[in-house]
């Protein structure tokens, strides 16, 4: 019996952010009286049908052979999400970092705001807006020191969340004079997306002998760490970037459990009282394009480390089918 080797995941564009209009509830932001500030005011709405921060798995939604198939997202009502602002100048580099907290609305998921003043050099022109969110600044450091570092935990098709520790950035965002306050900006039409991508990797072993796979370990694609590389003269947009290089960009992900995977078999699941299985496909984030792999790990002590009598096939991920960011590719033990 053919078993299908994916279970298909909507997923897409994210955050829609318009200029937003006024209302009694929300009041309009003040014109800064030193002249060091400006004044930004977004509005924003969550696409219900799209991603988010928290992807979340619906497991009343599922194909025929009884695999998940779809992913929704959601803020909780009124949560305060903090967010990192570049605003700069993209023909001379020049720019300033904020942090903002963006506000969910009423309803659960659906809305962004931002209503504030960023300080700025009064003798510059800024014309562009770059916003990020999943980075943390820790105490006592520089806004440019935020870092963004990867989960613990991968998960699958049997998990009830797929990875709360990620990256959304909305990049090279024009902003244009506020119609009613001399010293506003809006910013129209900002689409969030998330940073880099999902492997979803199966487990095949044709080693020769049983394996037991406790976890997988990311090399490069911002593994590591990643931050935010500030506007240069040679760079003039903000960017994400790796923070280690070589082998020192990896890092692991527990896989929950521990898969005893037969020669010649691939790591599966079968729910309660379902006689057909499927085969398990394990979310693996990476935060950043580039180049590395992926790489099947045992557990000994407590502790993540190379398979003992088998190795990886293939040092790089080969994406067999993609739906939106995720990847999903196989992961084949062979003897050493």
């Amino acid at each position: 019996m053919k078993i299908k080797t994916a279970f298909s995941l909507l997923i897409g564009a994210l955050f829609l952010i318009t200029s937003c209009k006024t209302s009694g509830d929300d009041p309009a932001p003040k014109k800064p009286k030193d002249g060091k500030s400006i004044s930004i005011s977004i509005e924003g709405e969550v696409d219900e049908r799209e991603e988010a921060r928290y992807l979340h798995l619906e497991t009343n939604e599922r194909h025929e052979d009884n695999r998940v198939k779809r992913i929704t997202a959601r803020f909780d009502r009124n949560e305060l999400v903090p967010a990192i602002a570049y605003v700069y100048n993209d023909t001379t580099g020049h720019y300033v970092a904020a942090n903002i907290i963006l506000k969910a609305g009423e309803r659960v998921g659906t809305r962004l705001s931002f209503k504030g003043d960023i300080a700025v050099d009064s003798t510059k022109y800024y014309n562009k807006l770059s916003i990020y969110i999943g980075l943390k600044q820790e105490t006592g450091k520089s806004i440019e020191d935020a870092v963004f570092s990867c989960g613990k935990y991968s998960y699958n098709q049997v998990s009830k969340e797929v990875n709360k520790e990620v990256i959304f950035a909305s990049e090279d965002n024009e902003l244009r004079p506020d119609p009613v306050y001399a010293s506003g900006f809006s910013a129209g039409s900002i689409k969030f997306k998330l940073s880099g991508a999902f492997f979803m990797a199966s487990i095949r072993n044709e080693s020769g002998a049983k394996q037991t796979i406790g976890g997988i370990k990311l090399h490069g694609f911002g593994a590591g760490g990643v931050k935010i590389a500030p506007p240069t003269p040679k760079h003039k947009a903000p960017r994400l970037v790796a923070i280690k290089q070589g082998e020192q960009d990896c890092t692991n992900y527990d896989l929950q459990s521990l898969f005893e995977i037969g020669h010649n078999a691939t790591a599966q699941h079968t729910d309660t009282g379902v006689d057909k299985p499927f085969v398990l496909r394990f979310a693996v984030y990476a935060p950043v394009p580039g180049h590395g792999w992926l790489e099947a790990q045992q557990v000994q002590d407590k502790q993540f480390v190379p398979l003992e009598n088998a190795q990886m096939r293939l040092r790089t991920p080969k994406a067999q089918t993609k739906s939106g960011v995720f990847f999903n590719t196989n992961l084949v033990l062979e003897s050493k």
